[in-house]
């Protein structure tokens, strides 16, 4: 039979002998072993959690002079956003829960500016300042807030279906 199928496929036992080579010379990629670390998007990720967001975060709470509220949230959120973003570069056991609770406080904070900004506005807060000028403040607070929903949005998605992420730290968000 097997010597039927050879003739047939028109194979030599040299060819037979060559194949068998080439199987055991084949060593198959280790398609995790290759994504396993913190490189490409993620590695974007650490490094904007890290470095770049702690440091607005930073900048809006020393700028914020006469408003405690912006300085008591902003400066906790930079210590949070640096110490998910080491977590998640040096893969801790804990990073993608740290990164999930991050990203829930990022959009909490985000709902709560909101409504802070319209609530001060209907109760007249902003009474120094002209109809044109509130509105704007609650535009552009609409605006950052819905930046800050999208961002999450899209590396909640990365996190939840990267390859990368899951060959790193065993799991997905």
């Amino acid at each position: 039979v097997i010597a039927s199928e050879l003739s047939r496929r028109k194979l030599t036992e040299s060819d037979i002998i060559q194949y068998r080579q080439d199987v055991a010379a084949f060593k198959p990629k280790d398609f995790w072993r290759e994504l396993r670390g913190v490189r490409g998007w993620l590695f974007l990720f650490c490094a904007s959690t890290t470095i770049v967001q702690p440091i607005f975060f930073l900048r809006d709470a020393l700028s914020s002079s006469g408003q405690p509220i912006t300085f008591c949230v902003n400066l906790p959120m930079a210590v949070f956003a640096f110490y998910a973003g080491i977590s998640l570069w040096r893969v801790r056991l804990n990073a993608l829960k740290l990164v999930k609770v991050y990203f829930l406080v990022q959009l909490a904070l985000a709902a709560l500016s909101v409504l802070a900004v319209v609530v001060g506005a209907r109760m007249g807060a902003y009474q120094g300042g002209t109809e044109y000028q509130t509105a704007e403040m609650v535009t552009t607070d609409a605006l950052n807030s819905l930046r800050t929903a999208l961002f999450v949005w899209i590396w909640w998605s990365y996190f939840k279906r990267s390859k990368r992420v899951r060959a790193t730290y065993g799991l997905n968000l």
